[in-house]
């Protein structure tokens, strides 16, 4: 009798189980043509989405990958602010010296502009720092 009860119990199960399993690998059998044009478009459109996706995922990575930055140039006072600096210093006026030439260069590292001018008999070297417009160096002599 037990064993009656155990079949029956495993043929009970068995039955429902085997009806899940068989359905979900199954497919729906496909009654008409349009059954396929339908499942094809949805395999064009689906197979549309991964490509517009992967499209906007890559768009999406580069831009958010930081620009490649160059160091900045360093911003000099230039030509003209160094020759009214060393012109200011010696208190002349540019109409009264003569010779006058400014050069950039660099001493150690340092970036600066060379100086040069002559006035009543003197010769007048400066160097000013080119980032900061700063008095380096400020000599003079009698011009042979």
């Amino acid at each position: 009798m037990k064993k009656t009860k155990l079949v029956a119990l495993a043929c009970t199960l068995a039955v429902p189980m085997a009806l899940f399993l068989a359905g979900c690998g199954a497919k729906p059998a496909q009654s008409t043509d349009a059954n396929a044009n339908k499942e094809s478009t949805q395999q064009t459109q689906t197979t549309d989405n991964k490509s517009q996706t992967n499209t906007q995922s890559t768009t999406q990575t580069q831009m958010q990958t930081p620009a490649q930055t160059t160091p900045a140039q360093p911003t000099y006072i230039g030509e003209e602010a160094a020759k009214k600096a060393a012109l200011g210093h010696a208190g002349f006026d540019e109409s009264a010296v003569t010779d006058l030439k400014v050069e950039l260069d660099t001493d150690d590292g340092t970036v600066h502009y060379d100086v040069d001018f002559k006035q009543g008999g003197m010769e007048y070297d400066y160097d000013i720092n080119a980032t900061t417009g700063e008095i380096m160096k400020s000599k003079s002599e009698v011009d042979d």
